[in-house]
């Protein structure tokens, strides 16, 4: 059992067309998660199928401080590579953020 104090960036995406998800997936795997990985303080990301039009990804941050500077420097730029890939396609997207504070294996 390990004690953590870890930040998680919840993302829960979501569209009417299954195709429009599978294509957040392929974009999520070779590129976005890649562009994630290389700012400062993330560490790993999981992607979770609800079902077929609904994903939810966890990014997690070594500290609510790096969370807090990717939200201030790094997100509004990486966001705006994500509207301009989806920008034709009809997508809801929820944000949340927690701590991470147990993980036991």
């Amino acid at each position: 059992m390990t004690l953590l104090a870890h930040a998680c960036y919840e993302v829960l995406v979501e569209s009417d067309q299954a195709n429009h998800i599978a294509d957040f997936i392929e974009w999520l795997r070779l590129e976005h998660g890649p562009d994630l990985l290389k700012t400062d303080g993330c560490f790993e990301y999981r992607l979770f199928r609800l079902n077929d039009c609904q994903v939810r990804v966890e990014y997690l941050f070594q500290s609510q401080d790096h969370l807090d500077h990717y939200l201030t420097v790094d997100a509004p730029r990486l966001r705006g590579k994500g509207a301009a890939f989806f920008a034709d396609r009809s997508m809801r997207i929820t944000r949340n953020q927690s701590s991470l504070l147990l993980s036991v294996r």
